[in-house]
């Protein structure tokens, strides 16, 4: 109405009515937590952009070499059953909130817990100085609009779901809680409120990923007192470009550089807040 330049005082009251339904309904979505692809009507009429052929199943015995070789590795971790390579399951990592990128990848692995991240970062380290060099591509509620987490048609290019990481332990004691890297802010929240706390600053969206937000800082209602979430973590577990397990803490360079790092310089698998 304001753009149509109305002005009369009943076209205004009506206009803020209409402001505050919707903004309560958008409330009321994040509050439960919903993912977004679940109530958007948005229909996927050609879900893969890639071609069909850039895209292996599990049985096709000719995998580009890096996907081989990382089938040996993982093979010899006990973790085969962790790679996804069927069409039917890779299709559904051709999406994220945007709904206007979609591209299939060659692969996923689905880790369980950090051990599984420290062996898939650990392999990545080492393709680098072999013939078959892959990149890994972290992934949780894939919060995003523009495809960060989707891989380039064909690239040597492996999607790491850390949603299966979602354990959120509390200690009410100190009024602390170590939350795994894919458990969502709703989840964090319960866990939370069960226990009488909450998160010092919880984003507007339930739905993203704890992990997620702090790759790039974070904001919520609270931060105009307390600052970007990443200002509210004590200490992280994290998995360096080595494929280290390390645990750290202020005063340490891993901790400030990957605080809003885009993951640049490692991988979060649990936070303690």
């Amino acid at each position: 109405l304001a753009i149509a330049g109305v002005s009369s005082s009943s076209s205004q009251m009506c206009a803020k009515r209409s402001i505050s339904i919707i903004a309560l309904a958008l409330i009321s979505l994040s509050q439960c937590g919903v993912p977004y692809r679940e109530f958007d009507p948005f229909t996927l009429a050609s879900p893969n952009a890639c071609s069909s052929t850039s895209s292996p199943s599990s049985s096709n015995t000719d995998d580009p070499g890096w996907l081989a070789s990382l089938r040996i590795t993982l093979a010899a971790s006990g973790l085969s059953e962790q790679l996804i390579t069927d069409n039917s399951s890779l299709n559904y990592y051709a999406e994220d909130w945007g709904h206007y990128i979609h591209r299939q990848p060659l692969a996923v692995f689905v880790a369980n817990n950090t051990s599984h991240v420290a062996t898939l970062v650990r392999a990545a380290c080492a393709s680098r100085l072999s013939a078959h060099p892959f990149q890994i591509l972290p992934r949780g509620g894939s919060g995003n609009t523009g495809g960060n987490t989707q891989a380039a048609c064909g690239a040597p290019q492996v999607i790491l779901d850390m949603g299966a990481m979602n354990k959120v332990t509390v200690n009410t004691d100190d009024r602390e809680a170590w939350v795994e890297a894919g458990a969502s802010w709703l989840q964090f929240v319960q866990a939370t409120y069960s226990q009488s706390l909450r998160p010092t600053v919880i984003p507007d969206y339930l739905s993203i990923t704890v992990g997620g937000i702090i790759s790039v800082g974070g904001l919520g209602g609270d931060s105009a007192r307390y600052g970007p979430i990443t200002n509210q973590i004590l200490a992280a577990e994290i998995i360096t470009a080595d494929g280290d397990i390390k645990t750290v803490t202020h005063g340490d360079p891993h901790f400030a550089a990957m605080r809003g790092g885009m993951g640049q310089f490692g991988i979060f698998t649990n936070v303690k807040f």
